[in-house]
């Protein structure tokens, strides 16, 4: 009977990981934020990491964030701006202070998921 919940403990467990991969809690961007953009940067994923290892961009810019999963399943987590973008999408973001912000995947991705780590820098 142990064996038993056990496994429906993992399969349970399975399952809400496979849900959590979803990309169906990408939200669209309104007509309305892509006005007044002063800058963009494209952020690109593949396995284990991401393209560049620091972005930057000016200070008080309204910045388009344009995340590309290219290869695998990931996600864009930049917590201290309160961003997280499921899969590709894009999301527009004011930054208002200098520093450097920790970028991560969002999404569980495999054995080289806690290594996929950037940096946004707000100069």
């Amino acid at each position: 009977m142990k064996h038993l919940w056990m496994i429906c403990m993992i399969i349970g467990t399975l399952i809400a990981m496979l849900m959590g991969c979803s990309s169906e809690t990408k939200k669209s961007i309104p007509e309305q934020d892509f006005k007044n953009v002063t800058s963009s940067v494209t952020i690109t994923a593949t396995n284990f990491k991401f393209d560049q290892t620091e972005y930057h961009v000016k200070k008080g810019a309204k910045v388009l964030i344009d995340f590309v999963a290219k290869e695998g399943n990931h996600g864009l987590l930049i917590s201290d701006l309160d961003l997280n973008i499921v899969g590709s999408g894009k999301q527009v973001v004011t930054l208002e202070t200098t520093g450097a912000y920790d970028i991560r995947c969002s999404i569980p991705c495999g054995s080289g998921h806690m290594e996929m780590v950037s940096k946004l820098i707000v100069d």
